[in-house]
């Protein structure tokens, strides 16, 4: 490239020319060697940007319901990524910008975004985002996850990719050597790990500071299966044990993290469930029914569960009051349960919550029930930046919101701690990292976000005392 072209792309960096994202054609993309082959990207006004780079074969025909397998080597051709490939197979009916354009069953690709300047001597920081969605739906290649943002604001590497799902995923069945024996799904993304791990540095990006990031798909508490037919299950190979037996007893990678909910995780669950008002008796039938197999069919847990969430004598409708036990209980508190294994291990844990419900008309129409709520994934336009694509038109509230928690994001990348790196936000409270003692977490909300502390400490103690974690 030309030093007129650098020229021209340092001042679109910077703002001070207009361009357009893909004005610059793929030939003069950059070139990247992997360790199958050369791929090539593009340049936007942002960033270096590489779309749809396989990281596995298709997984269709003999490979369907098989572990991945790595993808044939194209060299010496030149692969050219500028494009972005289908999302895995899935009904999506999740809120705008969050489903893909469209699907096939060759479907196992990445997507990386590196700064403008970045070169195979720049060791970045790298993120990497496993889209959450059930394990039935969601894809790495929907607008909102687009990692520009990231890459030209906080000087990372960010990489999302897909893998399989429902059943394409997850399927067991049969005996002998041609069962499904499931789990493929987690296979694929430590696939894209390994991948990551193997070629990353020469994309600019350090692989071993890695940090893998995931909107949680169900509660930590329960079984996954419960929640999804066609999910992972605890195998013994892939899965050893459920997600908060891991955190709890200790067996968790010895690295910090971030970890959160929203204020109202459940209402989305319940209302998706339940779309007529839920009378008292019926309240009372089905929490009794429900609450029995996971509370060891102890009645005496059930009663002070009651207890503790009486339905609403003044209300024809107790979903609201369905929402809060499911969000204290499943989240919130599960939460609690699991971070306590992780310090109690010697790692930093950074808790928050999620606790703003957003101005703009973002949940769309399977999801009217979130409007002025703080539902499952509320963060995720804030988290990602959603104001800086044009997705979404937010306050100015809202836009300091949305850089504080991308400061906060990036820092971690770049340190393993939030509070420290290159990205400071004058509205940035200190955010302590969690104790047992003090339990500090920071509330994102507007109009300013804050350290606090118990979050939801009686409720919690009180599941603590139920001791179903």
């Amino acid at each position: 490239m030309g030093i007129l072209e650098n020229l021209r792309l340092v001042a679109c960096a910077l703002g001070l020319l207009w361009c357009d994202p893909v004005q610059i054609t793929a030939d003069s993309g950059p070139l990247i060697e992997t360790s199958f082959g050369k791929v090539q990207g593009l340049y936007t006004e942002k960033a270096r940007v590489f779309y749809g780079i396989p990281y596995a074969s298709a997984p269709t025909g003999p490979l369907r319901w098989k572990p991945p397998q790595d993808p044939a080597s194209w060299a010496p051709n030149v692969l050219q990524v500028t494009e972005k490939e289908a999302a895995c197979p899935q009904n999506c009916t999740l809120p705008p910008h969050m489903c893909p354009a469209k699907t096939d069953e060759d479907c196992l690709y990445m997507n990386i975004f590196t700064p403008l300047n970045a070169s195979s001597q720049s060791m970045l920081p790298v993120m990497m985002w496993i889209h959450g969605g059930q394990f039935i739906r969601g894809s790495s290649e929907v607008i909102l996850y687009d990692g520009q943002y990231y890459a030209n604001k906080t000087g990372v590497v960010v990489v999302t990719f897909n893998y399989r799902l429902g059943v394409l995923g997850f399927l067991t069945a049969g005996t002998g050597k041609n069962a499904s024996k499931g789990n493929y799904g987690i296979m694929d993304q430590r696939l894209a790990m390994q991948w990551v791990q193997e070629n990353i540095d020469a994309f600019g990006g350090d692989p071993k500071q890695t940090k893998a990031g995931n909107k949680l798909q169900v509660s930590l508490k329960y079984p996954i299966e419960i929640f999804v037919p066609w999910g992972p299950h605890v195998d013994g190979v892939e899965l050893l044990e459920q997600t908060v037996d891991t955190f709890r007893n200790g067996h968790a990678q010895k690295k910090p993290i971030i970890i959160g909910t929203t204020s109202e995780e459940a209402v989305m669950y319940v209302y998706e469930g339940f779309g007529k008002p839920v009378s008292a008796l019926g309240y009372y039938e089905y929490m009794t029914g429900f609450l029995l197999p996971s509370l060891a069919i102890e009645p005496w847990k059930v009663l002070e569960v009651l207890r503790e969430y009486p339905a609403d004598k003044s209300s024809d409708d107790q979903r609201p009051i369905m929402s809060t036990l499911g969000t204290e209980w499943l989240f919130t508190c599960a939460n609690r349960a699991a971070v306590r294994g992780h310090v109690g291990a010697q790692n930093d844990v950074f808790l928050y919550q999620f606790a703003h419900a957003f101005s703009f008309p973002g949940w769309g129409p399977h999801f009217q029930f979130c409007v002025n709520h703080s539902c499952h994934g509320a963060e995720l336009p804030f988290s990602w930046h959603g104001n800086s694509m044009d997705l979404y038109t937010y306050t100015a509230e809202e836009v300091t919101l949305a850089d504080l928690m991308a400061c906060y994001w990036s820092n971690f990348a770049h340190t393993g701690n939030p509070n420290n790196g290159p990205c400071q936000e004058k509205s940035a409270p200190e955010w302590p990292a969690y104790d047992d003692d003090a339990r500090k977490y920071v509330q994102f909300q507007t109009p300013a976000s804050m350290a606090m502390q118990d979050l939801d400490g009686p409720s919690c103690n009180f599941w603590d005392s139920i001791n179903d974690y």
